[in-house]
């Protein structure tokens, strides 16, 4: 699912946690557990509404674009730089 978010495509899938998070703010399309007939509804919506399915994809690939390695990258050098001078301190004893 992260990979066909990353690359902007419409998905649909049950309303695990993960999938909650990632197809809010109509990202993507939440079906019932357990439900063919509610995945086939979804999919018929995005297959017979081309605008939506755009619109859809493209706010898929906006919030994906935060998941590309070279924003997690960044993400994880800020949080260490953040939790560096913390630990060099806490390694440094007291006089």
């Amino acid at each position: 699912m992260a990979y066909a978010i990353g690359c902007g495509k419409a998905v649909v899938s049950t309303p695990y946690l993960y999938a909650q998070e990632l197809l809010a703010h109509h990202r993507g399309f939440l079906c019932e557990f357990r439900d063919n007939v509610s995945i086939a509804k979804f999919v018929n919506i995005l297959l017979d509404d081309p605008m939506l399915r755009q619109a859809t994809e493209r706010r898929a690939y906006r919030f994906g674009r935060q998941m590309t390695w070279p924003h997690v990258a960044a993400d994880y050098g800020n949080l260490f730089a953040e939790l560096a001078p913390q630990a060099r301190m806490m390694l440094v004893p007291s006089a």
